[in-house]
């Protein structure tokens, strides 16, 4: 099954220290494979650090299934600041390909209300599966690692989505 890797952080930014967090995935309805494998709704639940946020589980590839599928999920945070065991329910779409990956490359960039506006600031070009970005600020060539925060000043558009 694909790995997907990702990092919960609290509101303000900060770390997962001292903090209790559950995320669960869920399919967005029951859906069949090649081959005939019924995958039921089942909840896969995976706990972060609490540490630095940061979780690894492993979900299903919904590229390969029969219908449109794509994984719901909650936020539900526990322990005792969480009072009566707060849940977020975003509602993003998470679709997994094959090789897995990063949690934030598995957003469809097709949602209402997605942030279009982001910029990619890099001396690559981002690449075509992340339509999640709309402009390209090229970097300053002679800092690759961009660490005066400079651009070489050329913007471009992308029209990957």
């Amino acid at each position: 099954m694909p790995v997907v890797t990702g990092s919960l952080h609290d509101i303000i930014g900060s770390r997962m220290t001292g903090k209790e967090a559950v995320i669960i995935f869920e399919l967005n309805g029951p859906n069949i494979r090649s081959g005939g494998d019924i995958h039921p709704t089942e909840t896969v639940r995976v706990t972060p650090s609490e540490v630095d946020g940061s979780f690894t589980v492993n979900l299903m590839q919904t590229t390969s299934m029969m219908t449109d599928a794509w994984y719901k999920i909650r936020i539900r945070w526990l322990g005792a600041e969480a009072g009566a065991a707060l849940i977020d329910f975003p509602d993003w779409k998470i679709r997994v390909p094959s090789g897995g990956g990063r949690l934030d490359q598995m957003f469809s960039a097709d949602e209402p209300g997605f942030n279009r506006s982001m910029v990619w600031v890099s001396l690559s070009t981002p690449p075509t599966n992340l339509p999640t970005f709309s402009l390209w600020l090229h970097s300053d060539p002679d800092d690759p690692d961009n660490t005066n925060y400079q651009s070489s000043g050329k913007l471009y558009e992308l029209r990957n989505a």
